[in-house]
């Protein structure tokens, strides 16, 4: 299989149960190693045996955004401290992310405090500017898209 992923490119994975998809996500967000062939990140191999763990680890964070089918989310925080919470991790100062988390879901008409987890998740995904991956989604609605 090939296949090459753009910026601001819709693409849809979609197919029966069993039939990869959700292996496919959990390859293309390099969560998982594909057994053969080559991964690339804009245009470097991130796939191979020599390829560092925490190279990786900083290509996800600062790059790709999950949005699993369970939300994840820390039950006792509002929406937007869930959103700040992960831009806090990403070396965002707390007020900042505060600040940008509730521009975020303003923008997105969430601005109740406890908001519907999905569009939480989503927002969460969506502060990196980075590939949103949707994993385990049913009923073919897994896609992967830039943001």
């Amino acid at each position: 299989m090939s296949l090459d992923l753009h910026p601001d490119e819709l693409v849809a994975i979609m197919g029966p149960s069993g039939s990869g998809e959700s292996t496919f996500l959990l390859i293309a967000g390099l969560i998982d190693r594909p057994t053969r062939g080559e991964i690339r990140f804009e245009g470097r191999p991130v796939s191979g045996p020599a390829c560092d763990p925490d190279r990786l680890r900083a290509l996800r964070r600062g790059n790709i955004g999950f949005v699993f089918q369970k939300a994840n989310l820390i039950p006792y925080l509002t929406a937007a401290e869930n959103v700040a919470a992960v831009m806090e991790m990403d070396g965002v100062a707390s007020s900042d992310a505060l600040t940008h988390a509730i521009r975020l879901l303003d923008a997105l008409g969430l601005t109740e405090v406890r908001a519907e987890e999905a569009r939480v998740v989503q927002d969460r995904a969506l502060h990196r500017g980075a590939l949103e991956n949707r994993a385990g989604v049913p009923r073919g609605e897994t896609e992967i898209r830039s943001v």
